[in-house]
């Protein structure tokens, strides 16, 4: 992980060690993220989750981004079923089928 560098190539820091970090972005030195979001792996800075509210445990996803989905939900922000299930909408309610559906 980088840490959040200004023009100098230096980090700036307030008297108590408290450096300032971009939007979305926390520690000490700016080297973590807050929570629902990622370290952006192109580049500095944090990524939003955008875990789907539907198909995913919770908002937080890993350090790749990928949420925690909840049964027979898949997808990167869990807003697909897996195969043999269709009709993935608001209520979360899956139906067997031979299809994946992505949520719009």
């Amino acid at each position: 992980m980088t840490l959040v560098l200004f023009s100098t190539g230096e980090l700036q820091c307030s008297s108590n060690g408290q450096c300032f970090c971009l939007s979305s972005v926390s520690g000490l030195r700016c080297d973590s993220c807050v929570a629902e979001y990622y370290w952006n792996p192109t580049g500095q800075g944090c990524v939003q989750c955008n875990c789907n509210p539907v198909g995913s445990v919770g908002r937080n996803c890993n350090d790749t981004g990928q949420c925690t989905c909840k049964a027979n939900i898949t997808g990167g922000q869990c807003n697909k079923c897996v195969d043999g299930y269709y009709g993935f909408n608001v209520t979360g309610r899956l139906v067997k089928y031979m299809s994946t559906t992505e949520v719009t």
